[in-house]
């Protein structure tokens, strides 16, 4: 009884130390194997090192859907692993090599598994799915993907968008489940995007997309594209060109949005409906091809002519605008500003005016003169309009 004890316990502790073995060989190999990751031969750094494990390199899941624009999705319950773009749908599984590609079943190389909290998955079968080459440098000890940057992508909450930088198309991905084609949009992404979402309300998204491209980089189109029940109502754009900053606001005091349509400003309502749609080309008498608003309240509206840069108040219930260097400036500066050519780099803040805040019946701004740069605060009296 004794002995057979003895032998159980003999095989237990093989079994034991066969299986911590088996683990520090593929953990050592993992760690002393360092792996360099490359898009388009261009290093890239990741916060968690990739690992090369029995031949195959694995990669960080949400390190991969940073750098190929997808969205990526683990679940702790079921231990599941969800990959998603416009045009891919992968769903894996930590611990097995079965997975999903687009509805079709494929065998993985290895297994995807967690490393102290971080789900690493196989780079070659992922990214290769998402549309990249894989090329694997064997004495560099590098992977490179080769990979064309179709889409900006965007997330908030359970919702991730998509739009193609070249056809505009817009797609939409909604608590991990396969992305969908919502609309054909007008954006056109020339160099370098951003890409935003506000939430106004539960069905009501509104994205903004800002491009800035050219060289030296003097171009920008702002888009924004309302989103309601899952589909697009309204869709805007703006472009502006020179060296002067952008100092739009998007949403109004009462925490309306606001979107640019060129010379037409529109207030949305958080529910998504339109509440007031204003012509500021004809407001102002100014044949500008773009605005900027940087006030924007029940009463008064403070726009800026991109062409001229006249910071103008204009009175919403008698649609009277006054353009505020006029009344603020003494009149030797005055003269200056009317007389200055504003692509020059001296004055790229215009004429120099900038909206703080309202307080009640006051307008407060600042001015920055052009020729010392000494700055000035001043108040105007919005009952004298």
């Amino acid at each position: 009884m004794r002995k057979w004890k003895k032998t159980l316990a003999a095989m237990i502790a093989i079994t034991v130390i066969t299986m911590g073995i088996t683990s520090l060989l593929e953990n050592a190999e993992a760690k002393s194997l360092p792996v360099k990751v490359t898009i388009n031969d261009s290093h890239v750094e990741l916060m968690n090192e990739p690992l090369l494990i029995n031949g195959a390199v694995l990669l960080p899941l949400r390190e991969i859907g940073t750098l190929m624009n997808s969205k990526t999705t683990y679940f702790s319950e079921g231990k599941s692993i969800i990959v998603n773009s416009p045009t891919t749908h992968i769903e894996m599984r930590l611990g097995s090599k079965q997975t999903m590609l687009n509805g079709k079943s494929y065998t993985l190389p290895t297994i995807p598994k967690n490393i102290n909290g971080t789900v690493y998955v196989p780079v070659r079968f992922v990214t290769e799915g998402l549309g990249a080459g894989v090329q694997w440098f064997d004495k560099e000890q590098r992977v490179n993907l080769a990979f064309n940057q179709r889409y900006i992508f965007a997330e908030k909450g359970v919702k991730s968008y998509w739009v193609d930088k070249k056809d505009g198309k817009l797609y939409l991905s909604v608590n991990a489940k396969a992305a969908t084609f919502v609309a054909d949009t007008d954006v056109n992404i020339w160099e370098y995007p951003t890409f935003s979402i506000d939430t106004l309300s539960s069905n009501v998204d509104l994205l903004k997309i800002h491009d800035n491209y050219g060289e030296p980089h003097l171009n920008d189109d702002i888009y924004k594209l309302l989103i309601v029940d899952e589909k697009l109502k309204l869709e805007t754009k703006v472009q502006y060109w020179g060296i002067h900053p952008i100092q739009n606001i998007d949403w109004s005091t009462g925490k309306n949005a606001l979107l640019l349509n060129g010379t037409q400003l529109i207030e949305v309502n958080r529910d998504g409906s339109v509440k007031a749609t204003h012509d500021l080309k004809t407001l102002t008498g100014l044949d500008a091809s773009s605005f900027q608003v940087e006030l924007y309240d029940e009463e008064y509206m403070v726009v800026r002519p991109h062409d001229t840069g006249w910071l103008t108040l204009i009175d919403r219930k008698t649609n009277k605008a006054t353009r505020l260097a006029d009344v603020l400036l003494d009149k030797d500066k005055l003269e200056i500003y009317r007389t200055i050519d504003i692509r020059d780099s001296y004055f790229y803040q215009w004429d120099g005016l900038k909206v703080i805040e309202r307080v009640g019946s006051s307008l407060l701004l600042s001015h920055v003169y052009f020729m010392d740069r000494t700055e000035t605060k001043l108040t105007y009296n919005l009952t004298e309009n």
